[in-house]
Parts: structure tokens; C-alpha cells; sequence
């Protein structure tokens, strides 16, 4: 899975539903769960923000801004996405691998 870390891009995990994404993620991996609202509400905007495939993004159509492995280079919300895929999938808020 990947992440688009293009500022201007509505799938960035910068953009307005990026922002809730990455503090969703981050109440679910400190508490183990969240309620229904906040799961439904994680959800619905995860499949906007998280991307399967291969580029180009599909939101800003940039090849250059994903990013799909986690480390120092990369800012703390993306590692904080990419490290809880699993947690995601375990909690059915994004679909299983393939």
C-alpha cells in the first residue's frame, strides 16, 4: 500500500481527510480499538488515503510522491499510516491483501 505525500493532493495524507486518518490510526494503535462512529468514520476516509497498486497516484496523478516503506526519511504521520496497515486490516477498516 502507499501514501501520497504531495502537499496539493486531496489523497495526501496532508489534506483535511489525511489529517483525520493519521489521528484515527494513531487512537487506534494506542488503544486497540475505537468506537463504531470513529470506525465507520476511519473507514469511510482510510480507502481515500491509502492506495493499492502502482503509481501514478490517483489522486494527484504524480508518480514521485509515494511513499510505500517507512523510515527516518519520511515524516512521522506517513510512517504512523504505513506501520498500521496490519492493525487496519486485523480491524476490517481497509480490505485484506490479496
Amino acid at each position: 500500500m502507499f501514501v501520497c505525500k504531495n502537499p496539493d493532493c486531496p489523497s495526501s495524507y496532508q489534506s483535511a481527510d489525511g489529517t483525520i486518518v493519521v489521528n484515527l490510526v494513531g487512537q487506534l494503535h494506542k488503544n486497540g480499538q475505537l468506537d463504531a462512529p470513529l470506525t465507520g468514520r476511519l473507514r469511510e476516509r482510510a480507502l481515500r488515503i491509502y492506495q493499492n497498486g502502482h503509481g501514478p497516484c490517483a489522486g494527484c496523478l504524480k508518480f514521485d510522491c509515494l511513499a510505500h516503506h517507512t523510515g527516518p526519511e519520511e515524516p512521522d504521520e506517513v510512517n504512523t499510516l504505513l506501520d498500521n496497515i496490519e492493525l487496519l486490516h486485523i480491524h476490517g477498516i481497509l480490505p485484506g491483501p490479496a
